[in-house]
């Protein structure tokens, strides 16, 4: 008996069902972006948000009753939302503001100066104060976009942060449309341009990381299309902006070296490399190296090197904000991560290296530091979102995205009272999250060696026939 071909084709059910689960996600998104809430209901909805979310994308007939379009009109919506609302978790734009400010209004290096030199000035006194004796650690890029921003917005401290939420809105939609045209599949937009993380955090924050995650989706895409000498360019663009994207060049120039040959990836790592040592030697040069030398000295409350040492363990199932680090564990800590981040990047690479496409291979790369890393943020995860779901049925998609989820709804202590219960067991989340990421390297380790070592049929030892049924001239009834 043939099967009947429509038999896989959702039902008007089906559909009903994927949109009301894609509104009640978009709706919970959206209301925590635009009011603000208690620290344990904004972990709530956002629960709802991403459990939602995935109830549609991951079973198979929902999934394929979501459409495109319903996709791209609900994106542009939660972000126009996003943009509006403002930030609750982060103020990382005042940031941004005042080392552009620095560039345009006072002819100073960013890398140089703190926010704290300029005490009379009022974008610079917008900085949280534990920033406010930090040089900037991001590339001459961006400071060059954040110094445009504030020379059109000068002090208005409404049209500067819209300006930084929209600039993260173009990037994270631009994103969505070349995986939309790429894939042509409504699952791997959905779970960057309806991914509660992405709307909530990233926008919302207006944090640059949305600009690192499309150069590298671009980078990934003009690679796979044999388009080398741009693909440097893309990336030297997400290494102007972080530097940490340096790791995705590494990972990208290996795989185009193992597929192509030497000659194509030395001119992917040289245009990279040029392109991004001009921008350096006109910002600054070797002053802009400094700052991120006294960034590899923070620590964030879901690092598992929390667990190396008894101040970190502390702080870690203490149940409270942290307490001060001795100089020496942040060293060592920072001197072991280094090294881990390194060597967990290439074992994850280099067991991806018979891939087709570089997507995992790049996304492989930063995942290590996402995970070994010492201070790591939830937005962070913008850098690989837009290159993991290209790819998104992998298992390093999925875990990636269970991790993020869970990290940010864990990051809602910050907005709760230290002592009250609802702090204290959010606060235990950070405690899960690094277990979580502990079990996530062990597994990608694990999946890495046996991807590299694929199992082989014996010449000389053949596998033993299977019995063949014998054959029955009854009628087969159907």
């Amino acid at each position: 008996m043939r099967p009947d071909p429509t038999s896989d084709a959702p039902t008007s059910v089906d559909r009903a069902v994927a949109l009301t689960l894609v509104l009640v996600s978009a709706s919970a998104t959206g209301t925590v972006v635009f009011r603000r809430f208690a620290a344990t209901s904004r972990a709530g909805l956002l629960t709802i948000g991403f459990v939602a979310l995935a109830l549609v994308l991951f079973r198979a007939q929902w999934r394929r009753a979501l459409g495109m379009r319903t996709v791209l009109v609900l994106t542009m919506a939660l972000s126009v939302l996003a943009v509006v609302g403002r930030p609750w978790d982060s103020a990382d734009v005042w940031s941004y503001a005042a080392y552009g400010r620095m560039t345009a209004e006072y002819d100073a290096s960013p890398y140089l100066h703190t926010p704290s030199d300029f005490p009379n000035d009022v974008v610079e006194r917008r900085v949280r104060p534990r920033w406010q004796d930090t040089e900037s650690v991001y590339g001459p890029l961006w400071n060059g976009i954040s110094a445009a921003v504030v020379s059109v917005t000068d002090t208005d401290a409404r049209a500067t942060r819209v300006a930084f939420q929209s600039l993260a809105a173009l990037s994270v939609f631009l994103a969505v449309l070349l995986i939309a045209r790429r894939t042509r599949d409504p699952a791997a937009a959905a779970l960057i341009g309806l991914n509660p993380l992405v709307i909530y955090s990233v926008i919302n924050g207006g944090h640059n990381d949305a600009l690192v995650g499309l150069a590298l989706l671009a980078a990934v895409l003009l690679a796979t299309r044999e388009r080398f000498a741009l693909a440097g360019i893309a990336i030297a663009v997400a290494a102007s902006v972080k530097i940490v994207a340096l790791l995705g060049l590494a990972a990208l120039a290996v795989w185009i070296w193992r597929k192509r040959g030497l000659r194509p990836a030395a001119v992917t790592t040289a245009i990279t490399g040029g392109a991004l040592s001009l921008g350096y030697a006109l910002s600054g040069g070797l002053d802009e190296i400094a700052p991120l030398r006294e960034a590899r000295f923070h620590i964030s409350h879901n690092s598992i090197w929390l667990l190396a040492d008894s101040e970190g363990r502390t702080n870690l199932f203490g149940l409270g904000r942290f307490y001060r680090f001795s100089s020496d564990y942040l060293n060592s800590a920072a001197r072991f991560s280094t090294v881990m981040v390194l060597v967990l990047a290439a074992i994850l690479v280099w067991g991806r290296l018979r891939d087709r496409t570089p997507a995992l291979v790049v996304g492989s790369a930063l995942v290590a530091y996402l995970l070994a890393g010492t201070y790591v943020l939830p937005w962070y995860t913008a850098w690989v979102i837009p290159v993991l779901v290209l790819e998104w049925r992998s298992g390093l998609t999925k875990l990636v995205l269970a991790q993020s989820a869970l990290y940010l709804v864990a990051y809602q202590y910050k907005q709760g009272w230290p002592g009250t219960l609802p702090f204290r067991l959010l606060f235990v989340g950070n405690a899960v999250v690094v277990f979580f990421e502990l079990a996530i390297i062990v597994w990608l380790v694990v999946m890495s060696v046996r991807q590299s070592h694929p199992r082989r049929v014996g010449v000389g030892r053949p596998e033993p026939s299977m019995p063949v049924p014998a054959r029955s001239n009854a009628p087969t009834r159907c």
